[in-house]
């Protein structure tokens, strides 16, 4: 099983607060699914999330993978450039703050507007190396200022990504999240109140990215049905 996180990049003033709702509720149900599985499919999960961002990798002391292969999309790229309400500075923000979460739990991250076409195969390549296990090809690390991020597990720094702001130093979540706080005071919505899945609210959508769903979905079933299920996979589903 993989995990793919859908963010409106064009809403940082729920950005975060729908971020780490999402993340707590997946590290729940792998707490839960963890106590379940016998000691040693325990560590398998624990090596191939390690395996994913790189056992050396330079800052491993401050790194807690997701024990689930992990992707973060941040939607409607094209209304993040143009948005009047956004400037320089908070862009920058959004930017490093995404990339701080990605790195930190070992997930993948790309930016994606169905705007622009020729993001598209980047994002199927993506679903498909999630869906099958498949490689997703070299590893990259695109944050040109101006250009949709494309990162891959483990790809980023720390020292890449530099400071939040200039008084907040620190490469903790706490200051992270305070700082992105500070600058985008978070609302909630009722749907993530309540505890519903933002997955099936309209106001989430994103018409490409739900239909290339769909059709991973479609192909992954077909693909289960050709043979038996891992050990792993049937305990997650």
């Amino acid at each position: 099983m993989s995990v793919l996180l859908v963010l409106d990049l064009s809403r940082p003033e729920e950005l975060w607060h729908t971020l780490e709702t999402l993340l707590g509720a997946l590290q729940r149900r792998v707490d839960e699914v963890l106590k379940q599985l016998p000691a040693p499919a325990a560590k398998e999960l624990h090596h191939l999330a390690w395996e994913r961002v790189g056992v050396d990798h330079p800052d491993k002391s401050v790194l807690n993978p997701s024990l689930l292969p992990l992707a973060i999309v941040g939607s409607k790229y094209d209304l993040f450039l143009s948005s009047d309400s956004l400037n320089t500075e908070q862009r920058s923000c959004i930017c490093k703050a995404l990339r701080y979460v990605a790195l930190t739990r070992g997930a993948s991250l790309q930016f994606y507007s169905s705007k622009q076409e020729q993001l598209a195969p980047r994002l199927k390549s993506l679903l498909a190396a999630m869906a099958f296990r498949a490689s997703s090809g070299a590893a990259i690390c695109q944050v040109e200022p101006n250009k949709p991020i494309i990162i891959s597990p483990g790809a980023d720094t720390l020292q890449g990504i530099g400071s939040f702001k200039s008084h907040i130093t620190g490469y903790d979540w706490k200051s992270w999240k305070n700082g992105f706080e500070e600058m985008f005071e978070q609302k909630v919505q009722t749907s993530q109140a309540s505890g519903e899945d933002p997955a099936k609210d309209p106001q989430y959508a994103e018409a490409k990215i739900d239909e290339l769903r769909r059709q991973k979905d479609q192909e992954l079933e077909q693909y289960r049905k050709r043979g038996d299920r891992k050990t792993l996979d049937s305990a997650f589903n």
